[in-house]
């Protein structure tokens, strides 16, 4: 029977965090064996957080299982997001010639079961077509490989964008959280440069919010003309003073053999949110189709020109058309 060292480990250093509100303010002292994080404290206790966050970068590639640089990372990032406000962190990531954005996705997904996955997510200036998307959790971890079939990548349809124009690919479902640190982004379209940049995801990242869908309810009946849709939010404690909070709400149509997601109506609230809607479909939806109703709350934060959302969604089942 092999013995995990690694929980008690980490139960050590969060109970010590609890315990003791100044192991935080210890996070920016010098020690002896720093993995290179006396560089990040210096860096962070000058606002010098481009520099932090490179720092940050070349400790994490040097020391990307050591707990005590992991979490000195958590705290320091945390701070200075706090310190930064809604502006964000001014990282070094720049987006590709090609891009006109880039979103990095901690996803939730509420069904029988809860589980974790990574979504890159990208907006285009013109029509593209994708040849490689690869997400590395440093040091060897491959989250997402095109190419290896590693992860989904069909963008499906929308009503809010291009799918033409749009980067996509979701890494399988987990029902383990994703981990902490340093993840490496390598994408490839036809006719362009290739494009590599990176991200860190510190444990704030991975706690994604809960949302349920109140309406409408297993087997009741909709009117395919206009309903209601209501959801459950979480408290406000969960989103950081720093971040800016989007939902949004689809209806969409699932048929086989492909069961890919197209969207027919959706609806964005931002900052103010809600906690119902009134779907009105562009034309009335048919019985004996399928069509599921879509809700996703994100909490966004900036990462240099890379947007960094901690997301969390519920997908109603089939809904029952009131004939």
């Amino acid at each position: 029977m092999k013995i995990n060292y690694l929980v008690p480990a980490l139960a050590l250093i969060s109970f010590t965090t609890f315990v003791n509100p100044g192991f935080a303010d210890d996070l920016t002292k010098p020690h002896k064996s720093d993995g290179g994080m006396n560089q990040v404290n210096e860096q962070f206790l000058k606002s010098d957080f481009k520099g932090m966050l490179n720092s940050m970068k070349t400790a994490l590639m040097n020391h990307p299982k050591d707990i005590l640089v992991q979490s000195k990372v958590d705290s320091l990032l945390e701070r200075a997001y706090l310190e930064a406000g809604n502006d964000g962190l001014p990282a070094e990531n720049k987006l590709a010639s090609w891009m006109t954005e880039l979103k990095v996705v901690v996803s939730r997904h509420d069904g029988d079961t809860v589980k974790y996955a990574l979504q890159i997510n990208g907006s285009t200036r013109d029509e593209i077509e994708l040849e490689q998307m690869r997400v590395v959790h440093i040091p060897n971890q491959v989250i997402l490989d095109k190419k290896a079939h590693i992860g989904d990548f069909d963008v499906g349809s929308g009503t809010d964008y291009d799918a033409k124009k749009t980067i996509w690919g979701e890494s399988n479902r987990s029902i383990q959280k994703l981990p902490t640190g340093l993840y490496t982004i390598h994408i490839e379209v036809k006719g362009q440069e290739p494009y590599d940049t990176w991200v860190i995801l510190d444990e704030s990242m991975m706690s994604a919010p809960e949302i349920s869908i109140v309406t409408p309810k297993l087997n009741e009946k909709i009117d395919p003309k206009e309903f209601s849709i209501a959801w459950n939010l979480p408290t406000d404690s969960a989103k950081r003073s720093f971040e800016t909070q989007n939902l949004y709400v689809s209806l969409a149509h699932m048929e086989p053999p492909a069961y890919s997601w197209n969207e027919i109506w959706d609806i964005n609230f931002k900052n103010e949110i809600p906690n119902e809607t009134k779907c009105k479909p562009p034309k009335s939806i048919q019985d004996g189709k399928r069509y599921f109703v879509h809700v996703g709350l994100s909490y966004n934060r900036r990462f240099g020109e890379i947007v960094l959302k901690r997301a969390g969604s519920k997908t109603t089942t089939q809904l029952n058309i009131d004939k």
